[in-house]
């Protein structure tokens, strides 16, 4: 579940309701009102709080990171004493901020010093906010990764790819833009590629997922409750006389690109100078609420936890949260807080492709593009020791090591079996592929590092995905030994005229461009032992030698992310010789159709069943 942008702010995005880019020039940009034009004339004014002597409006949205901001306040709306914030000398008073252009109207005027939003939500108001030297933002806290939101398509769509010439569902100006902008992004695809049609609110009547059920896009952004509504669940696809569309599935989700959507502070600049070592107490102490947070959060009937389960529900209402207490904890599941940790990682390290530098970049590149900024603005870091005080001694969980996101052993059980089964193509979300020589095994790396950097740049992102690099081998000699030996010992007969036969084995018939059941004939041992051909060998070398091809590719890579200075967990890449049983040319006619077939794949693959169970930070 995640936040519900008011109808205000959306209305204010587009002038006329659900307005598709199918009514303005085919494929043409999609545009919004630039945040200019939705915040209005605003008189800058200087900040009229201190969080000290006087308290500072600390905004929140519905989102399970504002458990941490709630403990650290107190369960108050305005800062008790005793609460981490008001041991740490801060007082500050809880607005609701689920409407971004007031919160930048009172950013501006300087009633709070304080924006709190999503990264890509930032990225459209950085230019406003840079007009003025007082008011550029300075981001100075990380609060979470989203994993509770999701990208829901009709049954033929069925990878990123396919998205193309296809009509999105999405509300404009809140976290799905930015999530929307990776996703093309993967796929190579760019905004014109696609026909958006802007939904009203972000869930509801008005919502993309009410939209996408009576048939006005292919694929819908939508909160975890309208997923389930439209799919049953994360890995379920809709079958029944109630499901509107038949077959909608999700195709992509935060559970698999765990970090695209980023909820963030931001300290307007001369509060900042000002009061430097008071924002980094408040950031300590928000740090401090998350990390009694993901210690209790374990135990959901810690009387701690559910205090702050119920304060979520008496602040939300029944309205969102229509389940209680239950559903409070819906929210907080969504939300992996990243802690200081990922603070750290994000903010510090220039490498990182999901970090503070990388995604400001990205963010104010797509306000241009969608017209929410006419050119990029600034967003600013803070410049304090995230190593010394306030955080060193104070904070329990500073040194906390990024955990592995993959069971190695069950990641390499599940890929084998999915492609025994032939399922793979279920799991997979996208996938590209370098081709190898004929009996090549070892992978040069220089050739292919445009290739190791998009691989670089993807995975971070997918961090619950698996990059399955899949070796593949040409099928052409198994279809000979495979003939050959059929036909020598009888078990196989052919019917028909050149360009035109059928096949039986055992007199039933066989489609031999069904690799897999090809490969079952051969491994059910009616082809073994036939002079001058063995096709059961073919594909046992096949496997081998694919095998030894995905692993060449991976100790490269893993060796090229090194030489970079590029983070990458291991046991997110796996390395699988699929051997001939996924050709793209079963039957290959031409030595450019054998070429094809002989390959590595890499592949964003879903396993989530091999993934470790998440115990604290998650970053």
């Amino acid at each position: 579940m995640r936040r519900n942008m008011m109808v205000q702010w959306a209305c204010a995005l587009v002038a006329v309701v659900a307005m598709t880019i199918g009514s303005m020039e085919a494929h043409a940009v999609p545009l919004v009102k630039s945040a200019a034009e939705r915040v209005g004339p605003v008189t800058v004014g200087p900040v009229q709080c201190d969080a000290v002597s006087k308290p500072c409006d600390l905004k929140f949205i519905l989102w399970g990171g504002e458990a941490a901001t709630f403990h650290a306040n107190g369960l108050a709306t305005v800062t008790t004493p005793n609460s981490i914030f008001g041991q740490l000398g801060l007082r500050f008073t809880l607005v609701p901020g689920d409407d971004p252009v007031q919160q930048a109207r009172d950013y501006l005027s300087g009633k709070t010093p304080i924006w709190r939003g999503t990264k890509g939500m930032l990225g459209e108001f950085a230019e406003l906010f840079s007009r003025d030297p007082r008011t550029i933002p300075v981001e100075v806290l990380q609060q979470s990764w989203s994993r509770g939101d999701h990208m829901v398509a009709v049954a033929s769509i069925k990878t990123i790819s396919d998205l193309k010439g296809r009509s999105v569902c999405l509300q404009p100006g809140g976290p799905h833009v930015s999530m929307c902008n990776t996703i093309l992004q993967t796929g190579g695809l760019r905004w014109s590629d696609v026909r958006i049609v802007w939904a009203k609110d972000i869930t509801g009547p008005n919502g993309p997922a009410e939209m996408m059920k009576a048939g006005k896009c292919d694929a819908a952004f939508v909160v975890t409750p309208d997923m389930i509504g439209l799919t049953g669940g994360l890995e379920s696809a809709c079958k029944g006389k109630e499901c509107s569309p038949q077959g909608a599935h999700v195709l992509v989700s935060t559970a698999q690109l765990t970090r695209s959507i980023a909820d963030v502070y931001v300290v307007r600049k001369d509060f900042y100078d000002a009061h430097r070592d008071l924002v980094a107490k408040f950031v300590a102490g928000y740090l401090k609420g998350a990390e009694a947070i993901v210690d209790i959060q374990q135990n959901p009937q810690d009387p701690t936890f559910r205090a702050i389960l119920a304060y979520m529900f008496k602040t939300w209402g029944p309205g969102p949260l229509p389940g209680g207490l239950e559903d409070a904890n819906g929210l907080v599941l969504d939300c992996a807080f990243v802690g200081h940790p990922g603070n750290v990682a994000y903010f510090t390290d220039p490498q990182n492709s999901t970090g503070a530098k990388a995604l400001t970049a990205e963010v104010m590149d797509l306000a241009v593009t969608i017209g929410a900024a006419t050119k990029r603005g600034t967003i600013l870091a803070p410049d304090w020791d995230w190593n010394g005080p306030p955080f060193r001694g104070y904070l329990q969980r500073m040194n906390e090591a990024r955990p592995q996101a993959f069971n190695v052993e069950a990641t390499a059980q599940a890929l084998e079996r999915l492609t025994i089964d032939g399922a793979m193509d279920d799991r997979v979300k996208y996938s590209f592929a370098v081709r190898f020589d004929v009996d090549e095994t070892e992978f040069d790396q220089k050739k292919y590092a445009k290739d190791f950097d998009r691989v670089l740049e993807l995975a971070p992102k997918y961090g619950g995905a698996v990059f399955a690099i899949r070796g593949h081998v040409d099928v052409y000699q198994l279809m000979v030994d495979f003939i050959t030996c059929g036909t020598q010992n009888g078990v196989l007969t052919r019917r028909g005229t050149t360009g035109n036969y059928h096949y039986f084995v055992n007199s039933k018939p066989l489609d031999i461009n069904a690799t897999l059941d090809v490969v079952a004939a051969i491994e059910s041992g009616a082809f073994d032992r036939c002079p001058g051909a063995n096709p059961r060998a073919v594909v046992d070398g096949a496997r081998v030698t694919s095998k030894k091809r995905a692993e060449s590719v991976r100790d490269k890579l893993l060796a090229y992310a090194k030489q970079r200075g590029k983070t990458l967990d291991a046991s997110q890449v796996q390395a699988q010789g699929v051997g001939v049983r996924e050709p793209i040319f079963p039957t290959p006619k031409t030595g450019d159709q054998m070429a094809e077939n002989r390959r590595v794949e890499f592949s964003i693959t879903v396993v989530g069943e091999a993934r470790n169970p998440i115990v604290g930070f998650d970053y």
